[in-house]
């Protein structure tokens, strides 16, 4: 009984990583869409497999938001049921780009904002959850701003006001989606 749970286990982590992968942007590299895999089986459960869709809004839409959508954002779907949304993209450090991603409900709140890979020495702070949980509960009509709505880090100013405004844009840029029936 046990060896076949845990055969269906594997099969299901298998299914998870085939799904999530077909759907990935064909530039996530390996270790990104490991990452994004990873994150996603921890929110959402490996139990069932959980498959991403592209979500598509038309040109006028992602001109006006100012966000490559088309090319960042999907539906999560478990057991073909739409669950949330995922962002994933890059933000600037001080010398470089780290990448980040962005659960947000089926409702378009924030569940949850997670540094990927970060590929600097200094300002790693910006990846620790209690820092990162502060945009947890934002909606499409909040605009986070560093030293305002979202602390600062000593030593990350350029990442963290990075990250604030990329979530800012996002928060935005779903606004206008939203708005114009995209999603």
């Amino acid at each position: 009984m046990l060896f076949v749970s845990f055969r269906l286990f594997l099969l299901s982590v298998v299914l998870f990583g085939i799904q999530v992968g077909a759907a990935c942007q064909e530039k996530w590299s390996a270790p990104l869409k490991t990452k994004v895999e990873n994150a996603l089986s921890k929110i959402y459960g490996i139990e069932t497999p959980t498959s991403l869709k592209k979500v598509r809004v038309s040109e006028s839409v992602e001109s006006v938001a100012k966000l490559e959508m088309n090319q960042h954002f999907y539906e999560v779907h478990k057991n073909n049921i739409k669950i949330g949304y995922l962002y994933v993209s890059q933000a600037n450090s001080m010398k470089n780009v780290f990448d980040y991603m962005v659960v947000l409900s089926p409702e378009l709140v924030i569940t949850k904002a997670k540094v990927l890979i970060y590929r600097e020495q200094h300002g790693r702070q910006i990846g620790t959850p209690r820092w990162l949980n502060q945009f947890n509960g934002m909606g499409i009509s909040d605009r986070p701003t560093i030293y305002q709505e979202v602390d600062g880090i000593s030593g990350a100013t350029i990442s963290a006001t990075s990250m604030t405004q990329a979530v800012n844009k996002l928060l935005q840029s779903l606004f206008i989606a939203k708005e114009n029936g995209a999603i």
